[in-house]
């Protein structure tokens, strides 16, 4: 066939592909291709991708998961234990008006000074938040006359019946995207659907959100990414599940000779009905047993044998399979595995997993510290205009004088981290504060307070009481030295 002529399906094949390698540069990313699904050219914001409906469902979909798979539920409260979990203290430079300041928020954390509704206190209201901004995106904390905080659920804010083109997802904002006010509604009778809608000023409302993209208005539930995963091994768990006690179900098989007989006649050996007999009593089978009378014994013919039916059921492969599932959708939350299966790894891969995860966590302690802040600092604009709290001279809101310390992590190995962290300080790579904070061991200052006033009972006591870290690290040095059989200084 000569060039000019026609060309087969081969041909042009291979001029397609000559023409691709012979295009300039570019991303693959951007070719269409017959192996996967093509890319979207279509780029809008965040709240226009998870549209209302959309937005429910979603919603609906990762509360329900929550609820009903104890895995994910559990990768949740994991995801609190490490995150919510903070200690205040007050840092004036006035120790009698820390202690009383201190006193004051104990007093206001409390479940009836703090929650509007009376159930929950500070702690408890800081860790619901959270799990709302994890499962729905986000989650509203107003801010009461009264001092007390309301807390709005994120699928209460929707845009108004009525004048809702000035809204996104039930935010009004500015040309510069602040929001200016909140559309909250209450839930209808029974718990379902939306009453009542009133705009809330930003001003008192504080949404606690997940945020990805800068023109986003409402957050997104970082555990979306996931949650398809998740749903995935918790069906195969419960198909799995099924099928194995349809198998607890004894199901016997007796295995005998072929029924018909070289030449054709039937030879029934099932039943005592004669062969061929139609007109007597029906067949009766020729073996009988009862799984609940306990053990028996099987009198059979000869040719005859019998056995339970059974399967491998689930599967080593499948187990593994749903395991690599798992592990996948546990990252949306940013979970180590070693966390779900303690075996997974040794004690220097978990050591090493839990460092990782405690990086990952320190962003999103910020963003709830964030809350805390803005709740403090109003409750205590009501304390000095309404209750008289007066503060030092040269403090004031304007710069906060308290601070939000999240709850450090104790020692894997003592023996060997606390020397180290005292070698950080001695070398001044580390405070004694520093350390405290990362440990969880309190207030530096308040232990030194604290160890004043032990020595001073101790020796009113006439006991002798000795705090001197630098006593069990050269303990530990020598007893290290003499394991060894040397000293360091050799």
């Amino acid at each position: 066939m000569t060039g000019s002529g026609p060309r087969s399906p081969r041909q042009l094949a291979r001029m397609r592909a000559s023409a691709a390698r012979m295009r300039s540069l570019g991303y693959d990313a951007t070719e269409p291709s017959q192996r996967r699904k093509p890319p979207s050219a279509v780029i809008t914001s965040e709240d226009a991708t998870l549209g209302r409906r959309k937005r429910d469902a979603l919603i609906g979909a990762a509360q329900d998961v929550s609820r009903n798979f104890a895995v994910a539920a559990w990768a949740v409260r994991k995801h609190l234990d490490y995150v919510t979990e903070f200690d205040f203290h007050c840092r004036s430079g006035d120790d009698g008006f820390d202690d009383e300041f201190e006193a004051l928020v104990r007093e206001w954390s409390a479940p009836a000074a703090f929650d509007a509704a009376g159930r929950h206190g500070l702690d408890r209201f800081i860790r619901l938040i959270e799990a709302r901004q994890v499962l729905d995106g986000d989650a509203g904390c107003v801010f009461l006359s009264s001092g007390q905080v309301q807390a709005i659920e994120g699928d209460r804010i929707r845009n108004p019946q009525h004048d809702g083109a000035d809204w996104t997802h039930g935010v009004r904002t500015d040309v510069a995207g602040r929001a200016l006010a909140y559309c909250v509604n209450q839930r209808g009778a029974g718990g379902k659907g939306y009453t009542n809608p009133r705009s809330v000023s930003a001003e008192h409302l504080h949404l606690h959100a997940h945020f990805d993209r800068f023109d986003q208005v409402r957050g997104i539930s970082p555990i979306a990414s996931g949650l398809n995963s998740l749903r995935d091994v918790y069906e195969g768990f419960e198909y799995g599940l099924g099928k194995l006690k349809v198998e607890q179900l004894f199901v016997m098989a007796i295995y005998r000779d072929a029924m018909f007989a070289l030449d054709g006649a039937e030879a029934d050996r099932w039943s005592f009905a004669a062969p061929g007999d139609t007109n007597g009593p029906p067949a009766k089978p020729r073996y009988t047993m009862k799984l609940d009378a306990g053990p028996q014994l099987l009198d059979l013919n000869p040719g005859d044998k019998a056995d339970f039916l059974k399967s491998d059921s689930p599967g080593a492969n499948s187990r593994e399979f749903l395991m690599a599932i798992l592990m996948v959708a546990l990252k949306a939350l940013d979970v180590p595995y070693s966390f779900f299966d303690e075996a997974h790894t040794n004690f220097y891969g978990s050591v090493g997993a839990w460092r990782h995860y405690d990086r990952s966590c320190r962003p999103k302690r910020r963003n709830l510290a964030h809350v805390l802040q803005w709740w403090l600092r109003k409750r205590t604009q009501v304390a000095i205009v309404r209750e008289g709290l007066k503060l030092p001279r040269g403090v004031s809101l304007a710069r906060p004088f308290w601070e939000w310390v999240p709850s450090g992590m104790p020692w894997w190995d003592p023996s060997k981290e606390i020397n180290a962290d005292l070698l950080a300080v001695t070398a001044g790579w580390a405070t004694p504060q520093a350390i405290c904070k990362q440990r969880g061991g309190g207030d530096w200052y308040q232990n030194i307070d604290d160890i004043k006033h032990a020595r001073e009972y101790a020796a009113n006591a006439g006991v002798s009481v000795a705090f001197d870290p630098q006593s069990g690290a050269s303990a530990d040095d020598e007893h290290e030295q003499t394991r060894r059989g040397g000293s360091q200084w050799n």
